[in-house]
């Protein structure tokens, strides 16, 4: 039986050598790509199989109205498109908003409602929703007569009442809906009326924050070990205090 010995040298000498060989066939790979800079960069579509399979529609939401007579089918998209994800976000104690149009960033949404009658399966379409739409906080009245929602713009957050009867949906208020927290509307009993959440009328421009520091900043301890929740975006400093009561303000509207 023959024994093979190598020594530390040697390994290290082998070693050397495939990280030359792996750092030569790297840079054989980068002269056979296209020289493109940093700027010229732009997003790749994978193969065509691949990107069917992410773009095809998912099983739609259903939602049944206090009656069980109608059913809303909501159909929404697979994935947040990139113009979503690269609009402004705020994180204020916990809540993650976008301030442009003061409702919640990075969300999903619904882009299109159909209604189906239970008892006959008659599908409808609803008239007067505009394209291209995302809808939030969409509630039932409690007759199931009307259905309310939030469409989400890039200014503002509309109310829109959807008569069931008559298939049609009639922007109510445009642009002044809030829905930073909780939710933005409630259907009174009276099936005809609707309590939401505006945007005060005298409410100023956003606050700027101040950099230049007016003092240090000081952390203390009681010296005892207590066990913490770790939480996300909490408030860290005067002007997170000043930004969350300005973008969490609102005022009830009848």
């Amino acid at each position: 039986m023959i024994y093979y010995h190598s020594s530390p040298r040697m390994c290290i000498i082998n070693r050397s050598i495939k990280v030359f060989l792996f750092l030569i066939s790297l840079l054989i790979l980068f002269c056979k790509l296209p020289a493109q800079t940093a700027n010229s960069l732009e997003y790749q579509m994978p193969p065509k199989a691949i990107a069917n399979l992410i773009d095809a529609p998912p099983t739609p939401y259903v939602s049944i109205d206090p009656t069980q007579k109608w059913m809303l089918v909501q159909e929404y998209p697979n994935l947040i498109s990139i113009e979503e994800l690269a609009q402004s976000e705020l994180r204020l104690a916990g809540i993650r908003m976008n301030p442009q149009n003061h409702g919640p960033s990075r969300s999903g949404y619904v882009t299109r409602l159909r209604l189906i009658e239970i008892n006959s399966g008659k599908e409808f379409l609803i008239e007067g929703i505009p394209q291209k739409v995302k809808i939030r906080n969409i509630s039932w009245a409690p007759d199931g007569n009307h259905l309310a929602f939030l469409c989400s713009t890039e200014n503002g957050q509309d109310l829109w009442v959807l008569d069931v009867a008559g298939k049609k949906a009639n922007l109510l208020i445009e642009d002044k809906l809030t829905s930073v927290y909780g939710s933005p509307i409630s259907w009174l009993p009276d099936n005809h009326t609707i309590l939401c959440k505006i945007l005060p009328e005298n409410m100023s421009t956003a606050p700027i924050e101040n950099t230049v520091p007016t003092g240090p900043i000081v952390q203390e301890t009681s010296g005892k070990k207590a066990p913490a929740r770790t939480y996300q975006d909490l408030l860290k400093s005067d002007y997170d205090e000043v930004l969350f009561g300005y973008h969490f303000q609102a005022q009830v509207y009848k």
